[in-house]
């Protein structure tokens, strides 16, 4: 029987992964480090250090079905390498210079205002994999509080309806 695991990485990165049939926790390593690069294509090769269960480190040579439940999280600990760069310079994992990085980050904090919390703008820029309009979209799931700013961000897109109730053709009307 197959079931879903909820995958954590570093409060950043979420994600769901199908373990194989009778996996080691070793093996459901690898098979996360190749699903995490395909999600979200970081530009720095993901390697895991550790897989967590609440607090408890799993053991490598443990099957998975023994340990993790469908309605378990699994919290990775990625190498401490890794962790160090999205710690410190977060725009290698997304393969952006410096500068590049760091506008994107000031046009999301032109979009949900000056109060917006940067280490906020940050994870959902890297969650996003340095897409600035993914980003934003990311961004505006997360409770104003928890953004640090006064009120809900929504975006829309202006959508053409053909005005169906003239005989002549029309370029209809804009809803938002």
């Amino acid at each position: 029987m197959s079931y879903c695991i909820q995958i954590d990485v570093l409060g950043i990165w979420r994600f769901i992964s199908i373990p194989y049939k009778d996996a080691t926790i070793e093996r459901f390593i690898e098979q996360l480090e190749v699903e995490f690069q395909d999600i979200y294509k970081v530009a720095t090769p993901f390697k895991i250090a550790d897989l967590r269960k609440g607090d408890q480190v799993l053991p490598r040579e443990e099957l998975v079905e023994n340990v993790l439940s469908a309605d378990d999280i699994a919290y990775v600990l990625p190498s401490p390498d890794w962790k160090e760069i999205v710690c410190t310079q977060s725009h290698k994992i997304v393969g952006l210079e410096k500068e590049d990085f760091e506008e994107r980050v000031r046009l999301l904090r032109q979009l949900f205002g000056e109060t917006a919390k940067l280490p906020v703008l940050r994870s959902c820029l890297l969650r996003a994999s340095g897409d600035v309009s993914v980003a934003a979209g990311v961004c505006s799931y997360i409770t104003p509080e928890a953004m640090g700013i006064q009120q809900k961000v929504c975006f829309s897109r202006l959508v053409q309806v053909p005005d169906t109730t003239l005989d002549m053709p029309s370029v209809g009307h804009t809803l938002y």
